[in-house]
Protein backbone atom coordinates (compact mmCIF):
# COMPACT_ATOMS: atom_id res chain seq x y z
CA UNK A 1 0.00 0.00 0.00
CA UNK A 2 2.99 2.17 0.59
CA UNK A 3 4.38 1.56 -2.73
CA UNK A 4 1.07 2.65 -4.56
CA UNK A 5 0.73 5.80 -2.31
CA UNK A 6 3.83 6.66 -3.39
CA UNK A 7 3.44 5.71 -7.36
CA UNK A 8 0.20 8.03 -6.86
CA UNK A 9 1.83 10.65 -5.40
CA UNK A 10 4.82 10.90 -8.17
CA UNK A 11 1.82 10.45 -10.82
CA UNK A 12 -0.12 13.31 -9.45
CA UNK A 13 3.35 15.41 -8.63
CA UNK A 14 4.50 14.68 -12.56
CA UNK A 15 0.65 15.53 -13.64
CA UNK A 16 0.49 19.29 -12.29
CA UNK A 17 3.83 19.97 -13.22
CA UNK A 18 3.15 19.27 -16.69
CA UNK A 19 0.26 20.93 -16.43
CA UNK A 20 1.89 24.30 -14.69
CA UNK A 21 4.87 23.85 -17.90
CA UNK A 22 1.81 23.60 -20.61
CA UNK A 23 0.14 26.87 -19.23
CA UNK A 24 3.39 28.69 -18.73
CA UNK A 25 3.95 27.82 -22.68
CA UNK A 26 0.43 29.04 -23.48
CA UNK A 27 1.37 32.45 -21.57
CA UNK A 28 4.74 32.98 -23.53
CA UNK A 29 3.46 32.29 -26.97
CA UNK A 30 0.20 34.68 -26.24
CA UNK A 31 2.61 37.79 -25.11
CA UNK A 32 5.06 36.63 -27.88
CA UNK A 33 2.48 37.60 -30.05
CA UNK A 34 1.30 40.05 -28.88
CA UNK A 35 4.84 41.50 -29.39
CA UNK A 36 5.19 40.38 -32.57
CA UNK A 37 1.77 42.00 -33.97
CA UNK A 38 2.78 45.38 -32.54
CA UNK A 39 6.48 45.74 -33.69
CA UNK A 40 8.27 43.26 -32.19
CA UNK A 41 9.85 42.31 -28.82
CA UNK A 42 13.31 44.28 -29.54
CA UNK A 43 11.48 47.26 -30.54
CA UNK A 44 9.23 47.60 -27.76
CA UNK A 45 12.24 47.21 -25.36
CA UNK A 46 13.62 50.53 -26.82
CA UNK A 47 11.38 52.46 -25.43
CA UNK A 48 12.32 54.06 -22.47
CA UNK A 49 9.89 57.07 -21.92
CA UNK A 50 5.90 57.37 -22.75
CA UNK A 51 3.23 60.27 -22.81
CA UNK A 52 -0.12 60.18 -24.06
CA UNK A 53 -3.31 62.58 -24.63
CA UNK A 54 -6.99 61.04 -24.84
CA UNK A 55 -10.02 63.41 -25.16
CA UNK A 56 -13.43 61.74 -24.75
CA UNK A 57 -16.74 63.15 -23.38
CA UNK A 58 -18.61 62.83 -20.45
CA UNK A 59 -22.32 64.70 -19.74
CA UNK A 60 -21.41 67.25 -22.65
CA UNK A 61 -18.22 67.67 -20.76
CA UNK A 62 -14.82 67.53 -22.29
CA UNK A 63 -12.54 64.83 -20.24
CA UNK A 64 -9.17 64.27 -20.86
CA UNK A 65 -6.66 61.54 -19.89
CA UNK A 66 -2.81 62.30 -19.58
CA UNK A 67 -0.56 59.66 -19.16
CA UNK A 68 3.29 59.57 -18.77
CA UNK A 69 5.81 56.94 -18.10
CA UNK A 70 9.44 56.19 -17.42
CA UNK A 71 11.50 53.08 -16.95
CA UNK A 72 12.01 51.59 -14.72
CA UNK A 73 8.26 52.05 -12.88
CA UNK A 74 7.81 55.98 -12.72
CA UNK A 75 3.89 56.38 -13.54
CA UNK A 76 1.61 59.50 -13.45
CA UNK A 77 -2.36 59.91 -14.40
CA UNK A 78 -4.06 63.06 -14.87
CA UNK A 79 -7.84 62.88 -15.26
CA UNK A 80 -9.14 66.64 -16.39
CA UNK A 81 -13.28 67.57 -16.72
CA UNK A 82 -14.25 70.59 -17.40
CA UNK A 83 -11.09 72.85 -17.26
CA UNK A 84 -10.01 71.12 -13.79
CA UNK A 85 -8.19 68.49 -12.67
CA UNK A 86 -10.19 66.02 -11.16
CA UNK A 87 -7.70 63.10 -9.95
CA UNK A 88 -4.38 62.29 -10.36
CA UNK A 89 -2.16 59.52 -9.70
CA UNK A 90 1.68 59.38 -9.33
CA UNK A 91 4.45 57.29 -8.55
CA UNK A 92 8.20 58.11 -8.34
CA UNK A 93 9.60 54.91 -7.70
CA UNK A 94 9.36 55.07 -4.29
CA UNK A 95 6.38 56.64 -2.80
CA UNK A 96 2.66 56.97 -4.40
CA UNK A 97 -0.34 59.62 -4.36
CA UNK A 98 -3.38 59.49 -5.67
CA UNK A 99 -5.59 63.07 -5.48
CA UNK A 100 -9.00 62.88 -6.14
CA UNK A 101 -11.59 66.15 -6.03
CA UNK A 102 -8.50 67.74 -3.87
CA UNK A 103 -8.36 65.15 -1.44
CA UNK A 104 -5.01 63.45 -0.88
CA UNK A 105 -4.11 59.85 -0.20
CA UNK A 106 -0.50 58.02 -0.05
CA UNK A 107 -0.25 54.32 -1.47
CA UNK A 108 -1.24 51.58 0.35
CA UNK A 109 1.21 48.40 0.86
CA UNK A 110 -0.21 46.77 -1.93
CA UNK A 111 -0.21 49.72 -4.40
CA UNK A 112 2.88 50.32 -3.82
CA UNK A 113 3.73 46.63 -3.91
CA UNK A 114 2.25 46.27 -7.53
CA UNK A 115 3.82 49.51 -8.84
CA UNK A 116 6.65 48.68 -7.88
CA UNK A 117 6.74 45.46 -9.74
CA UNK A 118 6.21 47.12 -12.73
CA UNK A 119 9.36 47.65 -14.59
CA UNK A 120 8.44 48.37 -17.98
CA UNK A 121 6.54 50.55 -20.39
CA UNK A 122 4.72 47.79 -22.14
CA UNK A 123 3.11 45.27 -18.90
CA UNK A 124 3.65 42.54 -20.56
CA UNK A 125 6.73 42.06 -20.01
CA UNK A 126 6.01 41.73 -15.91
CA UNK A 127 3.35 39.52 -17.20
CA UNK A 128 5.71 36.89 -18.09
CA UNK A 129 6.66 35.96 -14.98
CA UNK A 130 3.16 37.05 -13.23
CA UNK A 131 -0.05 36.15 -15.27
CA UNK A 132 -2.14 33.06 -15.38
CA UNK A 133 -4.04 31.46 -18.63
CA UNK A 134 -7.50 31.61 -17.76
CA UNK A 135 -8.57 30.22 -21.11
CA UNK A 136 -10.20 31.22 -24.71
CA UNK A 137 -13.44 33.55 -24.29
CA UNK A 138 -15.64 35.48 -26.98
CA UNK A 139 -15.73 39.16 -26.74
CA UNK A 140 -17.22 40.54 -29.86
CA UNK A 141 -17.83 37.33 -32.01
CA UNK A 142 -13.66 37.10 -31.69
CA UNK A 143 -11.89 34.43 -29.36
CA UNK A 144 -9.34 35.72 -27.14
CA UNK A 145 -6.94 34.33 -24.83
CA UNK A 146 -7.60 35.50 -21.44
CA UNK A 147 -5.09 35.83 -19.58
CA UNK A 148 -5.19 37.28 -14.96
CA UNK A 149 -2.88 39.43 -13.15
CA UNK A 150 -4.01 39.38 -9.73
CA UNK A 151 -7.06 41.30 -9.97
CA UNK A 152 -7.28 42.04 -13.44
CA UNK A 153 -7.63 40.26 -16.38
CA UNK A 154 -6.58 40.99 -20.31
CA UNK A 155 -8.22 39.98 -22.95
CA UNK A 156 -5.68 39.27 -26.45
CA UNK A 157 -7.46 38.18 -30.25
CA UNK A 158 -6.47 35.12 -31.21
CA UNK A 159 -6.37 36.30 -34.83
CA UNK A 160 -4.29 39.52 -34.79
CA UNK A 161 -2.47 39.03 -31.20
CA UNK A 162 -3.41 42.29 -30.50
CA UNK A 163 -4.71 43.42 -26.81
CA UNK A 164 -8.39 44.05 -27.29
CA UNK A 165 -9.59 44.42 -23.48
CA UNK A 166 -8.79 44.78 -20.10
CA UNK A 167 -11.22 44.24 -16.56
CA UNK A 168 -10.40 44.92 -12.99
CA UNK A 169 -12.23 45.72 -9.91
CA UNK A 170 -11.59 49.11 -8.42
CA UNK A 171 -13.36 50.58 -5.14
CA UNK A 172 -14.76 54.31 -4.71
CA UNK A 173 -15.57 55.36 -1.42
CA UNK A 174 -15.05 51.86 -0.01
CA UNK A 175 -17.12 50.15 -2.39
CA UNK A 176 -16.88 47.78 -5.49
CA UNK A 177 -16.88 47.94 -8.96
CA UNK A 178 -16.24 46.96 -12.24
CA UNK A 179 -14.29 48.73 -14.97
CA UNK A 180 -13.48 47.82 -18.17
CA UNK A 181 -11.42 48.93 -20.97
CA UNK A 182 -11.17 48.04 -24.73
CA UNK A 183 -8.37 49.20 -27.07
CA UNK A 184 -8.90 49.43 -30.73
CA UNK A 185 -7.72 51.39 -34.00
CA UNK A 186 -4.07 50.65 -33.15
CA UNK A 187 -1.67 53.29 -34.93
CA UNK A 188 1.90 52.71 -35.98
CA UNK A 189 4.17 55.17 -34.38
CA UNK A 190 8.06 54.70 -34.50
CA UNK A 191 7.63 51.40 -36.16
CA UNK A 192 4.92 50.21 -33.34
CA UNK A 193 0.93 49.51 -33.07
CA UNK A 194 -0.49 51.77 -30.46
CA UNK A 195 -3.83 51.72 -29.68
CA UNK A 196 -5.71 55.13 -30.02
CA UNK A 197 -9.40 54.74 -29.27
CA UNK A 198 -10.07 53.59 -25.53
CA UNK A 199 -13.65 52.32 -24.60
CA UNK A 200 -13.60 53.11 -20.63
CA UNK A 201 -16.45 51.52 -18.91
CA UNK A 202 -16.87 52.09 -14.92
CA UNK A 203 -20.02 51.33 -13.35
CA UNK A 204 -22.48 53.18 -14.93
CA UNK A 205 -20.66 55.51 -16.77
CA UNK A 206 -19.26 55.46 -20.20
CA UNK A 207 -16.57 56.71 -22.04
CA UNK A 208 -15.42 56.96 -25.12
CA UNK A 209 -11.80 58.52 -25.65
CA UNK A 210 -9.50 59.20 -28.87
CA UNK A 211 -5.97 59.67 -28.59
CA UNK A 212 -4.53 62.68 -29.82
CA UNK A 213 -1.04 62.59 -29.31
CA UNK A 214 1.27 59.86 -28.08
CA UNK A 215 5.00 60.79 -27.79
CA UNK A 216 7.96 58.21 -27.59
CA UNK A 217 11.24 58.45 -25.81
CA UNK A 218 11.30 62.34 -25.03
CA UNK A 219 9.19 64.97 -23.91
CA UNK A 220 9.01 62.93 -20.29
CA UNK A 221 11.43 63.91 -17.70
CA UNK A 222 12.24 63.02 -13.56
CA UNK A 223 9.99 66.27 -12.82
CA UNK A 224 6.77 64.87 -14.05
CA UNK A 225 6.86 62.18 -11.58
CA UNK A 226 7.13 64.91 -7.81
CA UNK A 227 4.63 63.80 -5.51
Amino acid sequence: MKTFNTLLFICLFVSLKNHAQKEKDIINTVIERYFHAIGGKERAKQIHTFSSESVGKLKDNEIILKKKLMLPNLSTTTMEYGGKVVSKNTFNGKKGLITQQYEETEFNKAELKRHKKNRSIFPEFDYLKTAKYIGIEKLEQQNCYVLEIENTKVYYSVDSGLKRKGVSIQEKDGKPFLQQLYFSKYVEIEGLLFPTRLLLIAGKNKIEFQTRSIVINKDVKISDFDL
